[in-house]
């Protein structure tokens, strides 16, 4: 769980939600079955849809990739790996779950790591 604050109002001509996090902005599809209003805070699962390789995260201290003026860009630590290569990823106190194509690099837990997230949606919690 997250506590943002919508940046733009949604409604009927569009879902698109731009949020500002404790660590910055996000953009993705407003999934509540309300629409939000500028100002407004909300408490928001994230989910990223798309399935990932491994060299679409950027490793800490392995800074091979660039996000030149990239936006939607999500921070976190892996806290875990499963054996069917889905990913736990912590951000803040919030936990993403990321399905993974390929195999892990084995000092991936405890890792922090950056993810271009053009596919993020923001479920409210009701809470």
């Amino acid at each position: 769980m997250v506590r943002v604050t919508a940046l733009n109002d949604t409604g009927q001509t569009s879902q698109i939600l731009t949020v500002s996090t404790g660590s910055g902005k996000l953009q993705g599809v407003w999934m509540g079955n309300y629409p939000m209003r500028a100002g407004e805070e909300v408490d928001v699962e994230l989910e990223i849809r798309r399935p990932r390789y491994w060299s679409d995260l950027v490793l800490e201290g392995r800074r091979r990739k660039t996000f030149d003026g990239a936006e939607n860009l999500v921070r976190g630590r892996i806290a875990e790996v499963f054996a069917d290569g889905t990913v736990v990823l912590r951000i803040g106190t919030s936990i993403v779950l990321l399905e993974m194509i390929d195999d892990p690099p084995r000092e991936a837990v405890g890792t922090s790591v950056l993810l271009r997230a053009d596919d993020l949606e923001f479920y409210p919690t009701g809470i």
